[in-house]
């Protein structure tokens, strides 16, 4: 279907004297003027006197919205959605050159290749589907899922991926990109007789078939990752990885990051490099333990993660490091690091991030985390007792509703890769710092309201101390 454009490219042009108020003499402009006011008087009560059509709710579900609009890089082709309030949205792709206007129901977050050679795009599943999915409550892995639609810009063609959880394309360069499955359950085994109608024998193997379904399924369920899929989708060439958790694919297209977990009787934690140029992957890290917090710098050369080897509830973290051209990680930063606060160490719930020129790399640190002591006491034996005073620096539900946020409170530190160097940068008295020039920058900014924080309780103002740190 072709977009018409009738009229955007007509332009009218008038001479200077038809159009200059200069040239009119006061006689000319007071009959203007008074034809003008006539006419938006007479404009005024012909609208009045039509017909409204009242607005109520039932109308609101059909009101539609336009989002996720881009342009190719070679500005050839343009991409964007039309999703009402409640239901089925589309996806439209419009060819420049041509005027020709493709779409796709139910498609969304939509991507051009950096070369402009395919699309990429999410397919929900019909919103009918859903409802009553949601109605009959069924478990997030019983859902519909999305699919996956990769349109070859130049052939046409288009291939659908049947449950995928998400996509990742390169922004700059390269071909290859990589899709992650949804967790894709077994087929319930059917009986081919009624239960009454089958022998002892058939009874005992339907019974065997239904447990390897239940064991099967468990173990699929309680996995944390799932197949990452390495596609280049003009040759078809791709490659599969097994419990995949995390996944990164460079801007330039030349490297994809991502982390392994399996359990058996104890976790193992493996983070492994990909270049699609040599459709070869580096097993960068393996060890029994726990990773998380993958991530990649902007060049797409160094890779950073924490990991624990620790069994407890609340483990103990280290910061782990590689850069291309290394056979394998290295531990970096653990809590008797140089420059590491005494009793301190890696904070899990820090956001791990590299500079942009990637010559730093941030993370978080906070007071290790305590021992939990073995609880010998039943839950009807426990006592619990709120306590404020009126000395406290905060309200009562203002306290409680930042517990969470307070447990997990930790503080930006730095580590240099060229030199090995760790600074820490906030600390309880500076809880907030802000890097400067994407992180790059010889200075940052602290903040700390810590001072005046009873004065939330009867002002508006939120007042804060700002440091500069170098």
């Amino acid at each position: 279907m072709a977009l018409s454009l009738e009229g955007l490219d007509t332009v009218t042009s008038h001479k200077k004297e038809d159009i200059s108020l200069n040239t009119l003499t006061m006689k000319n402009y007071k009959n203007l003027k008074t034809v003008l006011l006539t006419s938006m008087m007479l404009f005024s009560i012909w609208s009045f006197g039509q017909q409204k059509v009242p607005l109520d709710p039932s109308v609101y579900d059909s009101w539609k919205s336009l989002s996720g609009y881009q342009i190719s890089n070679d500005g050839y082709w343009i991409s964007y959605e039309v999703n009402p309030q409640v239901g089925d949205g589309t996806l439209f792709l419009y060819q420049v050159s041509t005027g020709s206007l493709d779409s796709v129901p139910r498609g969304y977050k939509g991507k051009f290749a950096p070369g402009t050679e395919y699309f990429v795009f999410k397919i929900k599943p019909p919103f009918s589907v859903t409802r009553k999915a949601k109605k009959a409550k069924k478990k997030p892995d019983a859902m519909p899922k999305d699919s996956l639609g990769i349109y070859l810009l130049s052939a046409k063609t288009l291939t659908k991926i049947p449950e995928v959880k998400s996509y990742q394309v390169p922004v700059k360069e390269g071909v290859w990109m990589a899709y992650q499955l949804e967790k894709i359950l077994p087929e319930k085994p059917k009986a081919d007789k009624k239960k009454e109608e089958m022998s002892e024998q058939e009874k005992e193997q339907a019974k065997k078939e239904a447990a390897k379904f239940k064991k099967e399924t468990d173990k699929i369920k309680k996995a944390k990752g799932t197949d990452l899929v390495l596609l280049d989708p003009l040759s078809g060439k791709k490659h599969v990885f097994n419990n995949v958790t995390k996944y990164l694919v460079s801007d330039k297209g030349s490297l994809v990051g991502f982390m392994v977990y399996t359990k058996d009787s104890i976790d193992h934690t493996r983070v492994l490099a990909f270049e699609p140029k040599k459709e070869t992957e580096t097993e960068t890290w393996s060890a029994d333990g726990t990773g998380k917090g993958l991530i990649m710098d902007k060049a797409g050369t160094q890779l950073s993660f924490m990991f624990t080897s620790d069994t407890a509830k609340r483990k103990l973290y280290n910061l782990v490091y590689w850069k291309k051209h290394l056979k394998s990680a290295k531990m970096v930063v653990d809590s008797v690091t140089t420059g590491m606060p005494e009793g301190w160490s890696v904070s899990e719930f820090g956001k791990l991030r590299f500079s942009d020129n990637g010559n730093r790399l941030y993370f978080g640190t906070a007071l290790k985390p305590e021992i939990e002591k073995k609880d010998t006491l039943l839950k009807d034996e426990k006592y619990s007792l709120d306590i404020w005073s009126w000395t406290d620096p905060l309200m009562q539900p203002m306290q409680k509703l930042q517990v969470k946020k307070e447990q997990e409170r930790n503080y930006l530190a730095a580590w240099f890769p060229k030199t090995g160097r760790m600074i820490q940068e906030g600390n309880p008295e500076i809880p907030d710092v802000k890097t400067l020039e994407k992180g790059n920058g010889t200075y940052a900014m602290g903040t700390s309201g810590l001072p005046y924080r009873k004065l939330i309780s009867w002002e508006a103002n939120r007042y804060q101390d700002v440091y500069l740190i170098e």
